[in-house]
């Protein structure tokens, strides 16, 4: 699989391992995600993660520094609380 698409998926409060050629996962707009799963995938290109609103700031982080060595080219994590500096970017 090389992308996956939740957007939306409100009820969703957690993902299970993500396959490691992942190159997209969306996950904008689900309201009750609450964590990410570890370790990110290494292959990861496009992460949107916008309007997540119960997303806590330690899984974010977590899975930001774990994409650090992705070659990522896009990430929109726009209404998301959990975002407060844009040191947590890779």
């Amino acid at each position: 699989m090389q992308c996956l698409d939740v957007r939306g998926c409100a009820d969703l409060t957690e993902l299970p391992a993500l396959p490691t050629m992942l190159e997209t996962l969306d996950i904008g707009e689900c309201q009750g995600l609450l964590r990410l799963p570890l370790p990110a995938p290494e292959k990861l290109r496009r992460f949107y993660f916008n309007g997540c609103a119960s997303l806590k700031p330690r899984a974010l982080a977590g899975f930001l520094e774990g994409i650090k060595k992705a070659a990522v080219e896009e990430l929109d994590g726009s209404g998301t609380p959990a975002v407060t500096s844009l040191e947590e970017f890779p």
